[in-house]
């Protein structure tokens, strides 16, 4: 999935450095709406966040991919590359 597999540098380039800030991720409230996840979302990034969670959307309805299989491509393949962006280049308020 390219736009998967590209997300985390296009993420690390917006301002704010990230999508979604790391404690959000880390300890999410346990209801998580999308109206709650664009809350926390730059206001720059909006546009992004919407293009990307109808994309999302899409790719579960046609049966490309099981919501639980997208949550866990993004889960493995991020993480090796986020973790070599906060040891190398990236400088964000993500942390």
């Amino acid at each position: 999935m390219v736009v998967l597999d590209q997300l985390p540098m296009v993420c690390t380039n917006l301002e704010g450095g990230c999508l979604l800030p790391d404690e959000f991720l880390i300890h999410p409230p346990p209801s998580v709406t999308p109206a709650l996840v664009k809350s926390k979302i730059h206001p720059a990034s909006y546009m992004l966040w919407d293009k990307l969670y109808e994309h999302l959307v899409k790719i579960v309805k046609y049966n490309i991919m099981l919501s639980h299989e997208v949550r866990d491509y993004n889960t493995c393949n991020w993480s090796k590359e986020i973790m070599a962006l906060k040891k190398g280049i990236r400088s964000s308020n993500c942390d």
